[in-house]
């Protein structure tokens, strides 16, 4: 009998487990969503109108193409491990963990670039979505890379690969909502 790591490794996940992993991924998903629903309200309230000329709309679309087009990664790495191919499931994950990496260097880039005064309304609302906004990719970014270069990658199994599985969700949230607050920032 198996005990320690080798107990949990070589445990399966029955689908009451798994039901009750991704209800908690979804919980904190939902209470994510709060945080992004208040300031995105608090933008259209306080902030309505043109977005201003010192806000790089080029670099936020190019960064907004990126994020979609990892999404892509992602799921091809789950969609990889299901079939088997282990270490082409880790190179999509690793690709999708690079362009988070380039994506939150793009933020910063931004950031220092941008001419936009921190105290006017629009101002407020562009820190704040977009500081959550890179708060939330820099913990989805560290998961992707810390999954992807886990030393025990292949033990995840078919039947058990919660923990490959969690961090591609999350990512796809990620995208979801990087492309509503970048609607919102550079568009609305």
């Amino acid at each position: 009998m198996a005990v320690g790591k080798e107990a949990n490794e070589a445990r399966s996940l029955d689908w009451k487990d798994l039901r009750a992993y991704r209800f908690s991924f979804w919980l904190v998903v939902a209470s994510n969503t709060v945080y992004f629903f208040t300031l995105i309200m608090t933008k259209l309230l306080m902030a309505p109108g043109a977005v201003p000329s010192q806000v790089n709309q080029w670099l936020a679309m190019a960064l907004t193409i990126l994020m979609v087009g990892s999404v892509f990664h992602a799921r091809s790495s789950l969609s990889l491990f299901r079939k088997g191919e282990l270490q082409a499931s880790r190179r999509q994950l690793r690709f999708g963990a690079i362009v988070g990496t380039l994506i939150l260097i793009g933020g910063f880039v931004e950031w220092a670039s941008s001419r936009l005064a921190p105290g006017s309304s629009y101002g407020q609302s562009y820190y704040a979505l977009s500081g959550l906004m890179y708060l939330e990719l820099f913990v989805g970014a560290a998961a992707l890379w810390s999954t992807s270069l886990r030393p025990r990658f292949e033990k995840f199994r078919t039947d058990n690969h919660w923990g490959l599985e969690m961090p591609v969700l999350f990512w796809q949230y990620l995208t979801l909502a990087w492309v509503v607050v970048y609607v919102v920032l550079y568009i609305v």
